[in-house]
């Protein structure tokens, strides 16, 4: 997946052969794309946080996103889960098995043996997911590789 500008296409993003498009003026491109990732995270994560939530028989209350300073998701005992906007940026794989966790929080809040772990992935770089370094500080460059997602 890539990132593009053209002035032809509507100012809105959108996903076109494999890579988020947005046109318009150049000047609000970044913002226009990070609200569009914002909008697409919170659909793509609620959707699978609800699947994997009737999965295991459980409720959620809530799903957001926002920008936490350093997590990926989070489980409140009232049953709303958050999660970092940028998990969208990440595999799908790794994305779901972060859903999962946070999800199995319903059952159990704290990290004992019924918790699953994500661990290691190919997938998911070791600066952001293994090295204790914050979301908030990941950008679409190191939370990717390279040929998953060009910076344009």
């Amino acid at each position: 997946m890539g990132l593009g500008w053209d002035s032809g296409f509507p100012r809105t993003p959108l996903l076109d052969d494999g890579q988020i498009i947005a046109g318009g003026p150049r000047e609000g491109y970044e913002r226009r794309i990070e609200r569009w990732l914002r909008r697409t995270a919170l659909d793509t994560l609620s959707a699978e946080t609800a699947d994997y939530a009737a999965l295991s028989g459980v409720s959620v209350s809530k799903v957001a996103v926002g920008d936490p300073k350093g997590r990926w998701g989070s489980c409140a005992s009232s049953g709303v889960i958050r999660y970092s906007w940028r998990l969208i940026l990440a595999p799908p794989e790794v994305r779901r098995a972060t859903v999962a966790h946070e999800v199995a929080h319903r059952t159990h809040m704290n990290h004992g043996p019924g918790i699953p772990r994500a661990g290691p992935h190919p997938l998911w770089p070791r600066p952001c997911a293994r090295a204790g370094v914050a979301a908030r500080q990941c950008d679409a460059a190191s939370l990717v590789r390279p040929d998953v997602l060009r910076l344009a």
